[in-house]
């Protein structure tokens, strides 16, 4: 049991780590892709709020289909970890 504590624990720290990693990377890509530098205006024009929306959109499908690709494969790991274990 302690070994899936551990586990659980790791995909935890993980997935924080990945929000916050995927967060920053937004907010960079997104800015430098939709935001003009020149700041003539203090909110966003229409243009480029929609332009920030679909990015955002795309980020965050892509870190879906990452995710569950991820998971996916620690899933298969595991169960191969434990078929092993259980035939020693």
């Amino acid at each position: 049991m302690a070994s899936g504590q551990s586990m659980d624990a790791m995909m935890q720290e993980f997935e924080m780590a990945a929000t916050a990693e995927m967060f920053t990377n937004i907010v960079d890509l997104c800015l430098k892709k939709c935001i003009n530098t020149t700041y003539k205006d203090a909110d966003l024009s229409k243009a480029e709020a929609v332009c920030v929306d679909r990015c955002q959109s795309k980020f965050f499908e892509f870190y879906e289909t990452s995710v569950k690709s991820i998971a996916a494969r620690m899933r298969t790991q595991q169960e191969q970890q434990q078929a092993t274990a259980g035939r020693q």
